[in-house]
């Protein structure tokens, strides 16, 4: 199983984007290029102007993949009664 998209936060309006890949596939570059395929077609065909990620602090490769992708890490915020570290990409365009 595989999913990539985007919620609108309803507490701030933000788009959050997520992703989730089965084990199996992980460090084989699918969730790279999948992250990014979906990240331009959020901003090209939804207009979003900036997405955020949401991370536990320490999984560590989801933060390699965040980065990979084009996001910068913004500290950390409490969000859902956890706390998350805050990714954050600007459309470029």
């Amino acid at each position: 199983m595989s999913s990539c998209g985007f919620v609108i936060l309803s507490k701030t309006d933000e788009i959050e984007f997520g992703y989730l890949f089965d084990d199996e596939v992980w460090g084989k570059g699918f969730d790279t290029e999948k992250g990014i395929e979906c990240l331009k077609y959020g901003f090209v065909n939804f207009g979003f102007r900036e997405i955020i990620a949401l991370s536990e602090p320490n999984h560590y490769a989801s933060h390699n993949v965040l980065r990979k992708i084009g996001f910068v890490e913004r500290g950390i915020k409490n969000f859902r009664d956890e706390e998350n570290l805050i990714f954050l990409i600007n459309n470029i365009q």
